[in-house]
Parts: C-alpha cells; structure tokens; sequence
C-alpha cells in the first residue's frame, strides 16, 4: 500500500505541474555546461567529428566452409611489443578483429583460431550482427552468422544473454523456421521473458535492474508486433511462439510501461530535490527508455488482449488507452544527459545484475558502458530531444576518439628464435574497466552502433535546421497516395513520365530494390509550359520515397539583396548539402544559370552562371538528396545544363496524357451525382475518348492540368437527362476551349519538347 500512495503521489505532482518541469534540471555533478540549441555549423562539425570515427567501409566476409582455416583478412602481422594507444582512425575491419572462422563466432577478446575458446560468445556475436546492421551491412555472411547463433547453446534463464537471442530470431523479413528442440527452446524463452515483469507490488525494488528490464521489455514488445493477421507470429513458426501468449505478452508489457514511468517520475523527484545519494543516473536512462519503447509498441499494438498472470494481477485489461507523454521524457532526457561527465561519459549508477559483488565479479563488466547508454537513446527517442545536447554527444563522441586502442593478439611463436607473429586488435573497451585493458567485442561494437546513431541523429537535425530555414516540409512517413493519384503524361510514344520517374528515382530507393533496377537517378531537368504541375510532380516523388522536400527559388537567392547573390548561392547550397533523404526543387531560377553565350548578358550574370553550376556538380556528388530543377524556359539555360551529363535526366513534363484525361471524365461521371447507370458511364466515356482522340493533335494535347480538368466539367454538363452525351457538342467544346498554349509559336516548342527529353 505503501508503495502505492508513493508511486500515486510522484506521479501525480511531475505530471500536474508545470513549475515541477520548468525547475526539475537541479544542479548534478556533470560537465555544468548549458544546454543550448545547436546551430547549423555546430552540426556540421560534430558530423564531421562522427564520420572520421566510422569505418569509410566494412568488408563483408564468405561463410565459411568446414575446411576453411583462414583468418578474416588473411593476413597476419609479425609484431614485438606490448599494448598501446592508437591514434584516431578505426579500421574497416576493426570488428572482424574479433572473428574466430572455425566457430563462426565474434570472441570477446578477439582469440585466434589456436587458442579459441570451445564454444560460441554469444553476447558478443549478437552485438557485433547488431553492429554491422547499424553500419548497413546485409547479405549472406550475416545470415551465416544469425543461424550459428541460433544453433549454439545459450542460457533461456539468463536475462542479459536471452533477450539479445530473441531480438537476434525476430530480426528478418522471413519466416525462420526452427527445429523441434530450436522451437521448444523458444518456447521456454519466451515464457521465462514474460515472468520476468515487473510487478506493480514491488515499487522500486524490482527483481531485475532497470538495464535487464530495459532488455526483456525489447524483447516483449519485439514478440508482440511480430504477430500477423491470424493470430501467430510471422518471424517464428507457431509451434515455437503459440498464439495462447499474445495476451500474457500485452499484459507484462503494460506492466513494464506503468513500472518504468513510475521510476521515471521518482528518478526526477530525486534529482529535483538534490536528493543525490538516492539519485541514479543509469535507472533513470533505462527507465526513459522502458517508457518509450513499451508505450509506442503498446500504441502501435491494434486490439486489447487480456491475460492471467496471477496475484493482484488477475484479469487486468493491459493496453488501454496507453499513450507516451514526450513533454515528460524530454525533461528527464535532459535531466540525464545534465549529469554526463567532464570526459563524455557517465557515473556508474546501477549495476547490470542487483545481485553484484564487487568481490567476485568484473567492475568493467558489472556496469552499462556509456555508449550503450546513449546509442539506445539516440534510436528510440525523437531526435529532437537531443537538439540541445549536441555538446553531451560531442563529449562522448571525443571519449571515443581518445580511447580507441590497439593491440596485437598472438598467433604463433617460434620457440627457438622467441619470435612471435600476431594479429590486430583494435577498437574499445568500457569506460568501466581500468586503464590500459584491452578491447573487447561487445564494447567495440556498442561504440560503433553509438557512432552510427550519433551521426544519423546529427543528420537528422541537420535536416531540420535547413529545412525550417528554407520552410521546407518534414515527411511524416512514406505515402504514395499523392503520386498513385498523380495524372501522368506522355515523354514519347509508349514513354510516360511516371513511368521514367518510378524506374529511375522511386524503384532504386525502395526497401527491398529488385535485382533488376536500373541506375538511380539524382538529378532531373523538368521542362515544359506553365501549369503542368512541375511542383505537385516533385513533392509527390517525396512522398512516395518518404523524404522531407524543399523548395529554393529566386526569393532564395535574393533573400540579402543584389549586394552579393554569389556568396548567398553558397551559403545555401552549403547547406543543401548537409541535407539527407530530401527532395529539393529549383523553381524557375532560370536568371542564375542563364546561357552565357547569350549576346549582351554581363559578366556578372556569367559568372553566376558559372558559380550555380559548380554548387549543382557538388550537390549532386553528395548523392544525399533528390533534386529536380523546373522550368518553363528550357532554351533559356546554358548548354551545360542541358547537354548530356550535367543532369541525369532531362524530362518534359506535358499536359495530361489522353489516358489520364478519360480516367479523370469516367471519374467524374461516377461522383457526379447523376444516377447514371453503368451502361451510361461507358457510353459516355466512350464519346468523351473518340472526340478527343479526333482532335488531340490540333487542340486537345495543349490543355493543360487546369483547363483539361475545365473542359471534362463541361462535358459533364452537357448530359442529357437521357444520360447520352453529344458527340457533336464535344466536339465545339474542344474547339472553343481557352487555352494557354494559343500561339502557332507556343504550341510547335510544345510539340518539339517531346525531342529533348533524355533518361
């Protein structure tokens, strides 16, 4: 009862009051630096400082065969000497270090083939897959790797070991099949995951840390979200998980988001009140974090399960009405990272096993390393919470630089002349253990993972900086809606722009791209008349990839006045180039890029020329953005725009195709409230198609989107009550239709567009 007067009245006050939040950052015994918003050039930098620390690139090894006795790179190093410091700089292959081929296995200390250990590490294999999935590595050798993992011993009742065995089966697109023993084996974890819970009666004295609950929440909510539509779980086969679990599974879940939030609150009461000994920096990380990952799996989870857990727990309904309250955790986010350490990291805080004795266990091991710490953070919180600690992951950043290490780990010595040959092994150690300890596997790959969500996190920000500048718009997920609606248009005979769009910007960034893709294309020149929807096209393309989108025209350019446009175009493709996964448009900016040849254009207009031509070449190298440039004046640009190689394509965007037309008539036809029959629909599409057909090449093909869409309105009123439509009436209609494109001049450059296009 005690316990819940407590949790009630925490609970009650951080969440009610205001004053409570606004004064909850007390002073700690961290770095004492103030949290700030980072500008664009603090970004830059710290972008910089993470991409130098990352491997430029990692090699992904064969599996290998059973008679396979090489050592990952075949080579090995004839060496004298004793451990020291590396200078920055982690090799590509600083996690195949590690690599033991005859067991398929990441060892922790990285021993050779002659002096490895019996059996596969574990922990230390799940992380470095972990790791190389971070850094973007797929493919067979992992696979190879997950299935060794799976086939080894490993301990169902150890709470640090199983939930990182269980994340390792439900990672995958595929249903994994198991074994009979495999699925029994499954089958007992998951049972022991779920009583591992948290229980409401026990406050915060639980069973298990903050850290191993953190884990077996993971987990939980990984088996909860991996269910399909009949009831079975769609990475692992149903005899390994049966559909009986899924309402235990909701319920523990429940369970670890109202315990985690409660130890949240508590955590900040204790900071709030200087109450430093009670205080703990690593419960409240975990707590956060629990917090999260449980609230959005339970959020995200369709239908309300009930489950029989026992005790005061019976029959409860988990699930309802679960909903993250983000003003809370970015309080203690920033809590949290107030009490990072002058060196990056943090104070030991709780230890990973309740149950530690400083006697009989590792220290270095006892404790979470601070880069997994704030890794897990930088993934599963918004990326925006951590706007005003670009400084906080600086420091850790700068941890990493100082202490990544090298060694060599002997392979063979020469009895007779005490010569020994040994290989490398680099990378880090937790920030736990004593000076002068060598790197392990698991400490290595957790500060790669912490580097590669640190940058990803930067980018992100960066992404917003200039996106709000340039007022941009943030996707909010992928959504082909907008460009499965796009009307489309014909580029030549057979050829439609969506699709040379779909098979060379859309299908090579897909999740899973076919085998069959041609080249992805970065670059695209969009011509033709006005009101043919150059913009609609472009912010539909990133939709359908799910990218932010910006749009830069001349007010951009201009924005500080005629005084000095070159050094304006640099800053802001300074910053179009720190951009990631974002569709830019250059509307009608024809006046910066002007054909010099022109005769009487002045040498300030070359030069400008000349300068937007270089910033568009250096965008275009980054390959991190999708940029169209529109126009109406295709003539008007320099040749070295429009000569093949400068853009990647170059694309004319017409008015709507006859296809499109009669799709938008038949359409209307249907919503218009006319009762027609479905007899009358065809019929009337039919006249529709064959007038417009008749008299495309004189006059309809030069309707553009708004006048195509005014002409199919007014064929729709002209429907008879008899539900016919005039073949005759259409056909003065399209005749007498106001059009844009009215002069003989106007409509052959339309004509001669068809000609320019190139893709």
């Amino acid at each position: 009862m005690k316990n819940i007067v407590i949790r009630f009245v925490v609970t009650a006050l951080y969440l009610s009051q205001p004053l409570f939040l606004a004064n909850s950052l007390a002073p700690c015994s961290g770095h004492g630096f103030t949290s700030t918003r980072a500008d664009f050039s603090d970004l830059v930098n710290l972008d910089t400082k993470l991409s130098n620390l990352l491997p430029r690139s990692v090699p992904v090894l064969p599996p290998p065969t059973s008679s396979e006795t090489t050592n990952m790179d075949g080579s090995s190093t004839k060496i004298y000497g004793s451990r020291t410091v590396a200078p920055l700089g982690p090799s590509s292959t600083v996690l195949y270090d590690y690599w033991d081929p005859l067991l398929g296995s990441f060892n922790v200390d990285g021993a050779t083939p002659q002096n490895s250990p019996s059996r596969l590490s574990v922990t230390s294999t799940c992380y470095a897959l972990k790791a190389l999935k971070e850094l973007s590595i797929s493919g067979s050798f992992l696979r190879y790797v997950q299935e060794k993992v799976i086939e080894t011993e490993w301990r169902e009742n150890d709470f640090f070991q199983a939930p990182l065995v269980m994340n390792l089966l439900l990672d995958g697109d595929e249903l994994r099949e198991l074994s009979r023993e495999q699925a029994e084996k499954v089958r007992g974890l998951a049972n022991n995951l779920i009583e591992a819970r948290p229980r409401r009666r026990r406050g915060d004295q639980q069973t298990y840390s903050s850290y191993i609950q953190y884990q077996i929440t993971k987990s939980l909510v990984g088996m909860l979200l991996s269910v399909d539509g009949d009831d079975s779980f769609s990475k692992l086969s149903v005899s390994a998980l049966p559909s009986e679990l899924l309402g235990d599974l909701t319920l523990s879940v429940s369970r670890a988001f109202e315990v985690s939030r409660d130890e949240l609150c508590r955590q900040v009461a204790y900071h709030t009140a200087g109450d430093d000994r009670t205080f703990d920096c690593t419960r409240l990380a975990y707590s956060i974090l629990t917090y999260v990952v449980a609230g959005e799996g339970l959020g995200n989870k369709a239908g309300i399960f009930t489950g029989k857990m026992g005790g005061d727990e019976d029959d409860a309904i988990a699930g309802k009405g679960v909903k993250v309250n983000y003003r809370v955790v970015k309080q203690a986010v920033d809590v949290f990272m107030s009490c990072q350490l002058k060196d990056g990291t943090w104070p030991q805080g709780q230890s990973i096993y309740s149950t530690f004795n400083r006697k009989n266990t590792d220290v270095g091991n006892a404790f979470v390393f601070s880069c997994d710490t704030l890794g897990e953070m930088l993934k599963h919180l918004p990326s925006r919470d951590f706007s005003e600690h670009i400084e906080g992951i600086e420091l850790m950043a700068g941890w990493c630089e100082r202490n990544y290490v090298s060694d060599i780990v002997t392979v063979e010595c020469d009895m007779v002349t005490k010569e020994c040959w040994g290989k490398p092994r680099r990378g880090w150690v937790s920030n736990h253990f004593p000076p002068g300890t060598g790197a392990t596997a698991w400490s290595t790959a957790q500060a790669l993972i912490f580097l590669a969500r640190a940058r990803k996190v930067t980018r992100q920000l960066m992404n917003e900086v200039v996106l709000g500048e340039f007022e941009g718009v943030k996707s909010s997920g992928v959504n082909s809606q907008s460009w499965d609606n796009l009307v489309d248009t014909d580029i030549a005979p057979c050829v439609t722009l969506k699709k040379i769009i779909q098979q060379r910007v859309l299908d090579p960034r897909a999740s899973t791209p076919s085998p069959l893709v041609g080249p992805a294309a970065f670059s695209s020149v969009l011509f033709g008349p006005p009101g043919t929807a150059k913009t609609t096209i472009c912010k539909s393309v990133a939709d359908a990839l799910g990218w932010d989108f910006v749009v830069i025209d001349t007010a951009t350019f201009l924005k500080d006045g005629l005084g000095d446009v070159s050094g304006r175009i640099k800053y802001v493709f300074d910053r179009l180039k720190a951009l990631d996964r974002c569709v830019v448009l250059f509307d009608e900016i024809e006046e910066f890029c002007l054909d010099r040849e022109t005769q009487g254009l002045g040498m300030e207009s070359r030069m400008l020329t000349t300068a937007l031509l270089t910033q568009l070449n250096d965008l275009r190298k980054q390959e991190g953005t999708v940029f169209f440039l529109a126009t109406n004046r295709l003539r008007a640009l320099d040749q070295a725009i429009t000569r093949p190689g400068r853009f990647d394509m170059q694309l004319f965007v017409g008015t709507p195709n006859l296809r499109a037309r009669v799709s938008l008539f038949s359409k209307k036809l249907v919503s218009s409230g006319l009762n027609l029959s479905a007899e009358h629909v065809a019929d009337a599409a039919e006249v529709f198609e064959s007038v417009l057909t008749e008299k495309w090449s004189a006059f309809g093909q030069f309707f553009n989107y708004i006048e195509a869409d005014i002409f199919a309105d007014g064929c729709l009123g002209m429907i008879g009550a008899d539900g016919a439509l005039d073949r005759t009436a259409v056909g003065d209609l399209v005749e007498s239709q106001l059009v844009t494109l009215r002069s003989e001049d106007a409509r052959s450059e339309y004509v001669d567009g068809f000609n320019l296009s190139r893709w």
